[in-house]
């Protein structure tokens, strides 16, 4: 069943109410909420309804590049506010003028670092596992005579995840990847190629282990 963006945001209050670490994480979050959409203000990314965001992200924005974020968007970056913790603080960066990090309504991310030197979109309904990693590039040449002295030659690739899609923790999704709605990654995977919709993938290559017979249960 979908929750209206009222239920949505009871949610949270009601879990942080029966357990002490999770009310202070979410104490802290309304404290600092003030700070975060200056912050979000400064960097040309616009506030959406819904929004919890749990510790300061790092969003380093290249001018003439693009961050669009939806409704009732939950950023995790406290270590303590993730019970398998995170590594770092969640990472949204566009690398070139014209790059683009586009995320739907009611995604979820935990210590996730998300790469753009084109254009990564997630739609929406979306969770990604903390420190999981998103790249639409190589970041250097594959040729060694210039990986040392520049990106003129790197490779690049949009990145797609469709909406309903479940990236577990610690998993990477390389440039060119098309990941089909309903889709699981497992936990520590490492994406390189298209994975269908309705499916479970996992592995170093990823690949397809289990289809999802039923979908009923993904539209929440």
């Amino acid at each position: 069943m979908r929750l209206t963006d009222q239920q949505s945001q009871v949610k949270p209050i009601v879990r942080a109410i029966q357990s002490k670490w999770k009310l202070m994480d979410l104490v802290k979050s309304i404290l600092f909420t003030p700070f975060y959409r200056l912050y979000f203000l400064v960097k040309n990314v616009k506030w959406q309804a819904g929004w919890r965001i749990y510790g300061k992200p790092v969003i380093h924005k290249t001018k003439g590049s693009k961050i669009v974020i939806g409704k009732n968007f939950t950023a995790r970056s406290w270590f303590t506010c993730n019970p398998i913790g995170i590594d770092n603080p969640v990472f949204l960066t566009t690398w070139n003028p014209g790059a683009e990090i586009i995320i739907g309504d009611n995604v979820g991310v935990s210590g996730t670092v998300i790469c753009s030197y084109q254009k990564i979109t997630i739609g929406n309904n979306v969770m990604i596992g903390a420190n999981a990693r998103i790249f639409d590039t190589d970041f250097h040449p594959i040729d060694p005579g210039t990986r040392r002295y520049g990106t003129e030659d790197v490779q690049v690739s949009p990145v797609i995840i469709g909406d309903n899609v479940l990236i577990g923790s610690n998993s990477i999704v390389m440039k060119g990847v098309t990941i089909g709605e309903n889709s699981i990654i497992g936990a520590g995977s490492i994406v390189v190629k298209d994975i269908p919709a309705n499916c479970i993938a996992a592995g170093n290559p990823a690949k397809v282990i289990k289809e999802i017979m039923s979908t009923k249960d993904t539209d929440y």
